[in-house]
Formats: structure tokens, sequence, C-alpha cells
């Protein structure tokens, strides 16, 4: 059986890039600008606010690869 690891890079879209609306809706919980900076930083960790850049794939058994980038 054939094994393929993945490897997935996201970019957070910046905050300019959301409505006020959007943007209130974001940051409801950032209460210190420390929690406002940890909240932008975990934009790409999700896929309405982040955009693929870059896949990676890799075959163990034989030790080849591809990468696609955005």
């Amino acid at each position: 059986m054939s094994r393929v690891v993945l490897d997935i890079e996201t970019l957070g879209f910046p905050l300019d890039a959301f409505d006020d609306v959007q943007q209130d809706y974001l940051l409801r919980f950032a209460q210190t600008e420390d929690q406002r900076k940890e909240t932008l930083q975990k934009f790409s960790l999700y896929p309405t606010t982040a955009k693929v850049i870059a896949i990676g794939m890799w075959n163990p058994d034989t030790l080849k690869g591809r990468i696609l980038l955005n």
C-alpha cells in the first residue's frame, strides 16, 4: 500500500480584507491588544479567513514528492 504525506500551508487574510461588521465579529472576544494579535494570528487556521498557498505531497516509500503553489 502506498503512503502519502501532505502538508498544507495557509495564509490568513489581512484584517483590511473584511468590512467593518465582519471585523467586529471576528474580534468580538478580543478584549486586550494581546488577544487581538492572537486572534489575527489564528486567521490562517480557518477556511473563511485564509487561503491555501501551497500543498506539499511526499511519498516516503519512493522518496518522491510534489509541491503545488498558488
